[in-house]
């Protein structure tokens, strides 16, 4: 039986959408997503730099198809980590449990507005949930139950490719599982 040509060109472009789907997106250099995280307990880089515990102005951004996450602190310098691609279906396995709650962020590419504009209530309802949030983009942080006390940070993206998700690996700042 032979293959006619036209049908094999469907197979190979098929093949092609098929493999690209399965790595998902690449990301791209562009506007990074900022938010704030407060570490229940200190944490290190694998580099020995420390994370006080307490709160944290967080920045996730995607660049030359790496994504970088940065803990900026007000009284220290900024602490940058590069992610890890995590394959979309497995992307909690082995995560442990959470060691704070899921942090929203926010892209810069779109205005919050001032504290006065967003604390003013147009129709008397509160704040909060006149607030609309777009869910785009979110971080997790999971401690593992090995005796090094590893942190994992999950970051996760909506995509209109696909998601795109990345881990950062961080370690309990005594190193033996205790914080």
């Amino acid at each position: 039986m032979a293959i006619r040509p036209e049908n094999a060109w469907w197979a190979i472009a098929f093949l092609g959408l098929i493999s690209a789907t399965a790595a998902g997106p690449l990301p791209q250099s562009g506007a990074p997503f900022v938010g704030k995280v407060r570490l229940p307990v200190s944490l290190r880089t694998a580099e020995g730099t420390v994370l006080a515990k307490g709160p944290f102005d967080v920045e996730v951004r995607a660049e030359d198809g790496s994504i970088w996450l940065r803990f900026l602190s007000p009284s220290g310098g900024p602490v940058s980590l590069r992610g890890v691609p995590v394959d979309p279906d497995d992307w909690t396995a082995a995560a442990g449990w959470p060691l704070a709650g899921t942090v929203h962020l926010h892209p810069v590419s779109i205005p919050i507005g001032t504290d006065a504009e967003r604390h003013k209530s147009k129709t008397g309802m509160p704040q909060y949930l006149e607030t609309p949030r777009v869910w785009n983009a979110t971080l997790r942080l999971y401690r593992s139950e090995d005796p090094a006390g590893a942190v994992s940070v999950l970051f996760h993206e909506n995509h209109p490719g696909g998601p795109i998700r990345a881990r950062f690996e961080l370690y309990a700042s005594g190193g033996d599982g205790r914080p």
